[in-house]
């Protein structure tokens, strides 16, 4: 009951945090951080309830690997600080389901915002500013996640 409920939660703050940052190019911290607090509490109850503290371990593995490589991105300026907050905590949260392979939200949430940019100078739009990356990286996460259900992680 409590992984339901708190994955409920999780999922609507993100989609909540992606949209507003789709509108104004700021991720919340008033949502990424209960995202973080509940991912966490999600991450150790799940660990202790399936008696595998490598369940904690691997998510921690991705949050921490999804972070340090976003925050090199940020730091080169191609995105902002509130997208490296972002996908540590998705990946908290996705990895407790899917071990180290929530690894490949970065790959993913790259590749969707690249299209994403292609395609807005196919149609001839402005992209000198930068484009929002949150939704990108809730849609790579949640690509991952699909694959919990087919078995394939």
């Amino acid at each position: 009951m409590y992984v339901a409920t708190s994955t409920s939660a999780i999922v609507a703050l993100a989609i909540a945090a992606a949209v507003i940052d789709a509108r104004s190019r700021r991720l919340p911290n008033a949502l990424v951080a209960p995202i973080g607090a509940l991912a966490l509490v999600q991450a150790v109850a799940l660990s202790l309830e399936r008696g595998h503290p490598s369940t904690l371990g691997a998510a921690v593995i991705a949050a921490v690997v999804l972070g340090i490589l976003y925050a090199a991105m940020a730091f080169a300026g191609w995105i902002g600080v509130g997208d490296v907050k972002f996908i540590f905590v998705l990946g908290l949260f996705i990895g407790t389901f899917v071990g180290s392979a929530a690894i490949a939200i970065a790959p993913l949430a790259i590749l969707l915002a690249s299209a994403h940019r292609g395609l807005a100078a196919l149609l001839g739009r402005e992209t000198t500013q930068r484009l929002p990356h949150g939704p990108t990286i809730l849609i790579a996460a949640a690509v991952v996640a699909s694959f919990i259900p087919l078995g394939l992680v």
